[in-house]
């Protein structure tokens, strides 16, 4: 494979570390490279690169527009080691995969990785039988970002023979993705691995702020500057935790912030330093000093689909949809991220209610639906 180069972008109002790589060849001639397998329907093409300022690059295509999730991947067998670790970038497009159509996914969507053995050929995920490590699902990042996934044996193998690693990018959800295409872009075997915060949440309690967050990977990590911010653009340090881990077992860390009397909404992020290198986590809110929880329904009206999002998620809180004479249609506990998606819903009135399981506090918004 060609060289992969390591840039930082600027997405959405916060900065992420993405790779830029000319996977499959130097376009426009893409080839998948050796040694993988595809599901029925994908191919690499050409498409242009936000983190190349638009460039053409290759990555591998998933089949169709319309509610397919990305395909499934067979990597190029290789000798077994205790814990395998497979990354890749990934972009949701429109169908011209142009670099303007750059969109986030539509609902949650999971990456699960198998392995299997040297022979195993399917685009199906394997039986007991063929499987010898699965990881628990993984919540994807778009926009080019780094989904790093690790798996470990679960089972004895034969350190004399090959195993391949299987992604399953359907496991653990139910949504369906409309009007969307895939560029999938596998990075380099043994390149620079981002540490993957899998969740950080942010929450006020009077005058404390308190930020809980937790890593799935750890590669030569060095600290947490946890950053805080009034108007979503300058960004302090205000506090430096050091990391405790470095490998692929999971970790969880806390700061509280004692000095936030803000009446205004604030903004955290974590600044992740490495020995050569700087990446950055999603931005999080927190509602001003004595402002009630808030949340937002979007779209609202809606079609049949609507996400709500909580602004300072502070404890596991439930959300429930009631219809127009206050039964109960869906209820829904959100722990470790602050969205949650309401899909497949029939036309008429709703209520939204959100319940905080530890203080009783609760909101509620209308929800209409026109399909």
């Amino acid at each position: 494979m060609k060289n992969f180069t390591l840039l930082a972008t600027l997405l959405l109002a916060f900065v992420i570390t993405g790779y830029s790589q000319d996977f499959g060849g130097t376009p426009p001639n893409c080839t998948l490279p050796n040694g993988y397998i595809l599901t029925q329907g994908d191919r690499m093409v050409t498409y242009q690169n936000p983190l190349k300022n638009c460039a053409d690059d290759c990555g591998i295509l998933t089949p169709g527009v319309g509610g397919n999730n990305p395909g499934n991947i067979l990597f190029p067998a290789e000798a077994p080691k205790p814990t395998l670790i497979k990354s890749f970038s990934i972009f949701v497009f429109d169908a011209n995969l142009r670099c303007e159509s750059d969109k986030d996914f539509q609902c949650s969507t999971f990456v699960s990785l198998y392995i299997v053995p040297e022979s195993y050929t399917s685009v199906q995920p394997p039986s007991d039988a063929d499987k010898f490590g699965e990881s628990k699902p993984f919540l994807m990042k778009a926009h080019g970002g780094v989904n790093s996934v690790s798996v470990s044996f679960s089972k004895a193998y034969d350190p004399n023979k090959k195993y391949r690693v299987f992604l399953d990018f359907g496991k653990g959800t139910t949504c369906v993705q409309q009007d969307t295409k895939y560029i999938i872009d596998i990075l380099p075997e043994g390149g620079p691995l981002p540490v993957n915060v899998s969740s950080f949440l942010v929450g006020r309690t009077g005058t404390a702020v308190a930020l809980n967050w937790k890593t799935e990977i750890e590669m030569n990590a060095v600290n947490f500057e946890v950053q805080r911010s009034y108007d979503n653009a300058s960004f302090k340090t205000i506090a430096t935790i050091a990391s405790t881990a470095n490998g692929s077992s999971s970790k969880s860390y806390s700061y509280v912030d004692n000095s936030n009397t803000s009446k205004s909404i604030s903004f955290y992020r974590l600044k992740i330093v490495k020995q050569s290198e700087v990446s950055y986590s999603d931005i999080k809110t927190v509602k001003g000093l004595l402002a009630n929880t808030d949340f937002v329904i979007f779209p609202n009206p809606s079609v049949g689909n609507a996400r709500v999002t909580i602004t300072d998620l502070s404890e596991p809180t439930r959300v429930q949809l009631l219809d127009n004479s206050g039964r109960l249609v869906k209820s829904l506990m959100l722990n470790n991220t602050n969205t949650v998606e309401l899909n497949g819903l029939q036309r008429g009135a709703y209520m939204v209610r959100i319940i905080g399981s530890i203080s009783g506090n609760s909101e509620i918004r209308k929800l209409t639906v026109i399909n």
